[in-house]
């Protein structure tokens, strides 16, 4: 390998700016999902969305969200109110995995919080639209009777 061939390239290359590495600090924050998927983790089965911050301080950051569930109807109830607040309307559960898709591109406001053990809870407190092609799509999804999804 003669890296000489690339000695050119290395001296003209501007180093991309680095994103703060520290935790997105608690919050309500305008986010986009990027991603929805189905995980096992730590034997328990989880509805996973990546989150991307949309403004503010903490713009281009990443947040996770993970619905756990269970055959718990107590459990279940939070990850389907996630489900429906994004506008998502199953028969049965089992049709989760064939529309994972729908979630990508929706913008939302969620919290952020941390419990007193230190671990990160994100809420989906209102769906704003989708994002498709750069245009935002205005929807009038409202989770009747609620004021937010918080579980406490």
């Amino acid at each position: 390998m003669n890296l000489n061939t690339y000695n050119d390239s290395y001296r003209d290359a501007i180093p991309p700016e680095r994103i703060n590495s520290d935790e997105v600090p608690n919050g309500e924050y305008q986010v986009k999902i990027e991603a929805a998927d189905l995980k096992v983790f730590g034997g328990v089965d989880q509805l996973s969305f990546k989150l991307r911050v949309l403004e503010g301080d903490c713009l281009g950051r990443i947040l996770w969200k993970n619905d756990r569930f269970s055959a718990d109807p107590e459990k279940m109830k939070f990850v389907k109110a996630d489900i429906e607040l994004c506008g998502i309307q199953l028969e049965s559960f089992d049709e989760l995995e064939s529309r994972l898709k729908g979630f990508s591109g929706l913008e939302l406001i969620v919290n952020k919080t941390t419990n007193k053990a230190g671990y990160a809870n994100v809420y989906f407190k209102e769906l704003l639209g989708a994002c498709g092609a750069g245009e935002l799509v205005e929807t009038d999804y409202v989770v009747e009777g609620e004021t937010d999804n918080l579980p406490f």
